[in-house]
């Protein structure tokens, strides 16, 4: 083997290495268990004599997402409540004294005009993609999606992307952090990309592969990927799992619903014991064998009677535990870990005034991920089509205004109309002046009535036909 080629492979197994490293440091502090087993309890390891995995890892995570419906309730739901409504994207250039954006709809830039082009091209369906990837990233540390695109360069996946146009890309394909693994770091210290991957491996057939035809392994260079990674503040890929910190928890809900379940199939299928009566002997040979056939007929279902002598049976039944308590310090656990409330998560199980408090807090907290890694996502989108060439530069601030997810709905609206209606109703008959108190303009405000339109329908002079013709 020539030198260069030692060298080469020298290199490669020092990057296998480093990055086994690595995931070996990441799935060491992935998991709670260390703490729980050693510093709770440190005469025993509580873990492994639960049978939890001691230290969960992303096929963990996945299992879970996929095979228990509360797992994928807790993942899913704040995803499709922040992508149930697009936020509108714009170029500012003009700022009032207080830094609050003007926005002027009649003119576009050429980036919104390019942006609005990318969000409505059916093909590349960006909206799908962007949900798709934010759904990936939150059952493992990290995901990416992968930029298809037609490169005039001709450069391979492990190179630079780059210098492309407007119309250049093609598709986004979100990957799982199985998919998508890192091969190669920055290690200089004077770089400001330091600690960040400088190469990644992408194997389509891991886990989470969804095709028998993705059988593909390479490495692809990190302008050709946008990484998503929630609650990664150290500003790296490496993010927290969703399910982390309920992993256990719904374990255990797993465990009771199962063995609930198995419980109550062992009762149903009325297994029974036969009692011989006192100085009576089992039979033997062809009698022994008849008896048995029965017997089993019997237990099959085959038989409706079962004739014996000298003998007594007896169903043997266990009486089981109810499992709600349990399930619900479980459920208790899941929702306060995915900051769901349970009302929202399992369904409405308390009074009106509750589940309504409980809605309100679920639709703060969507507002609040909306504003905070719903812009982050986009403007990591934004920003990588800028840098590849897609998108224009910006003539001025990229502004992201999001629907208020904590608006009250239109039967809300209504129901406080009628109590304001009936508010100013008691103070005129009190001899009151109910304008004074609830104005004409909180009812057009709160219904959205436009007065204009309502003043011309007023005025408008009515040809239709009268009662003296």
């Amino acid at each position: 083997m020539s030198s260069k080629k030692q060298r080469a492979a020298k290199k490669a197994l020092t990057n296998n290495a480093l990055a086994q490293s690595s995931r070996d440091l990441q799935n060491m502090f992935a998991g709670r268990g260390n703490f729980i087993g050693e510093q709770l309890e440190t005469s025993r390891d509580l873990i492994c004599q639960y049978g939890y995995p001691k230290n969960p890892v992303f096929s963990n995570f996945y299992t879970l997402y996929r095979r228990i419906g509360l797992a994928k309730a807790g993942c899913d739901m704040p995803v499709d409540a922040v992508w149930s409504d697009w936020p509108t994207i714009r170029d500012v250039t003009q700022f009032d004294a207080d830094g609050e954006p003007e926005y002027n709809d009649e003119v576009k830039t050429e980036f919104e005009i390019e942006l609005n082009k990318l969000i409505k091209d059916q093909k590349l369906a960006l909206k799908d993609r962007v949900r798709s990837l934010d759904r990936k990233q939150r059952i493992g540390q990290y995901a990416g999606s992968l930029i298809v695109a037609r490169d005039v360069n001709g450069a391979k996946m492990n190179e630079p992307l780059e210098n492309l146009l407007p119309g250049n890309l093609v598709k986004l394909v979100p990957l799982y952090e199985s998919q998508l693994m890192e091969a190669e770091w920055e290690t200089d210290l004077t770089s400001e990309y330091y600690g960040e991957p400088t190469m990644y491996t992408i194997a389509e057939f891991a886990t989470g592969a969804k095709s028998l035809g993705q059988n593909r392994s390479f490495n692809c260079h990190p302008s050709r990927l946008i990484m998503a990674a929630e609650g990664a503040e150290d500003g790296t890929i490496y993010g927290t799992p969703a399910m982390m910190g309920c992993f256990y928890a719904l374990m255990d809900w797993e465990k009771i619903r199962m063995s609930s379940a198995e419980g109550s199939k062992k009762n149903a299928d009325q297994r029974s014991v036969l009692s011989l009566k006192e100085g009576s002997n089992l039979p033997t040979g062809s009698t022994a064998e008849l008896m048995d056939e029965n017997i089993n007929d019997f237990d099959r279902g085959d038989l409706s009677t079962l004739v014996i002598s000298d003998a007594s049976m007896a169903s043997l039944n266990s009486s089981m535990g109810d499992p709600t308590q349990p399930a619900e310090l479980c459920e208790k656990e899941i929702a306060a870990n995915y900051r769901i409330p349970m009302t929202v998560l399992v369904g409405f199980q308390t009074g009106k005034l509750a589940s309504d408090k409980d809605t309100l807090q679920w639709n703060s907290f969507t507002m609040e991920r909306r504003e905070g890694f719903g812009n982050h996502l986009l403007m990591q989108h934004i920003n990588r089509f800028i840098g590849i060439g897609v998108l224009p530069v910006p003539d001025g601030e990229v502004v992201i205004d999001w629907p208020d997810a904590r608006e009250a709905s239109q039967s809300d609206k209504l129901a406080m109309g009628e109590q304001a209606a009936n508010i100013r109703l008691n103070i005129f008959r009190a001899g009151g002046t109910p304008e004074s108190v609830i104005p004409d303009s909180y009812f057009h405000e709160m219904l959205d009535i436009d007065v204009v339109e309502v003043e011309g329908v007023d005025n408008e002079p009515d040809n239709g036909p009268k009662l003296d013709d």
